[in-house]
């Protein structure tokens, strides 16, 4: 090969070279390309991301609402428990006073041999009296357990529940009412009733028919607290938990007194603060 050949070879080479690859429409069907390969993939992330936050939301939503679930079951028992226990204890003051009463018109002295008969009768009534009144104590402290649980999850959870939160006030407004009238009923046992008891001395009837109105009116509240507490179960099991279900609905309650309110969603504005 001469060197006429060598420059004839170099110069092809460099013809080649400064010839573009593609032209000017191969260009812009390869940029189209790329462009919708990257759009697709970005519209495909976005929807993944919207799907996932949306699957995100409704775990934590299920999740929460069956912690929320649970806790009202377990509070409502708490306050089935006082209630029956202030109801049997109302009962045992009322055999009390019986009792006594029975000494007390039989006039017996207490040197006669029939007295002592009387008495440990009077002293099992005593018995039930402190003994019920120390289950109440110890099943109240197992209720405020129970609420400060209720309300320590729901507040945990309250951005995942928000819609809830106005049902969740009311309740806590009409369980605070039950617990205040509770403490009066027993602060007026203690002070008033007690020593008297428990020194066998004759109860004030005044103060027993006190407490048995107080009573009465307690187990009003217990029977609202136990009924917007369902409410409440209801409405979250209908609004986070139907769907996995075919959509199955809890009915919702209605009450024989038609003047009795059902809590939902639909309606807690019409309740008082």
């Amino acid at each position: 090969m001469n060197t006429n050949d060598i420059v004839t070879a170099l110069n092809n080479i460099s013809n080649k070279l400064d010839k573009p690859l593609f032209d000017a429409n191969t260009l812009i069907t390869v940029l189209v390309g790329l462009l919708s390969i990257t759009l697709g993939w970005y519209i495909t992330y976005r929807l993944s991301l919207k799907q996932m936050k949306k699957s995100l939301v409704s775990d934590l939503q299920i999740k929460s609402s069956q912690d929320i679930i649970y806790q009202i079951y377990i509070l409502k028992n708490s306050l089935l428990r006082t209630n029956s226990n202030l109801s049997d204890f109302i009962f045992f003051l009322q055999q009390y006073k019986c009792s006594f009463n029975e000494l007390g018109l039989r006039n017996v002295n207490r040197s006669d041999s029939v007295y002592s008969t009387y008495e440990s009768v009077l002293n099992i009534h005593i018995k039930l009296v402190m003994d019920k009144f120390e289950e109440i104590r110890l099943t109240f402290q197992e209720l405020t357990n129970s609420f400060n649980l209720f309300w320590t999850i729901f507040e945990s959870k309250q951005v995942i529940l928000n819609e809830f939160v106005p049902i969740y006030q009311l309740l806590l407004s009409k369980l605070n009412e039950y617990f205040i009238s509770y403490l009066k009923i027993t602060s007026i046992y203690q002070v008033e009733l007690f020593s008297d008891i428990n020194l066998k001395n004759q109860i004030n009837n005044v103060v027993l028919e006190n407490i048995q109105e107080k009573i009465r009116n307690l187990e009003s509240l217990y029977y609202e607290c136990s009924s917007y507490l369902g409410d409440f179960s209801n409405e979250l099991q209908n609004k986070y938990l139907s769907h996995l279900f075919n959509n199955y609905v809890i009915p919702k309650r209605e009450p024989k007194d038609k003047r009795k309110k059902v809590l939902s969603l639909d309606n807690y504005e019409e309740f008082e603060p």
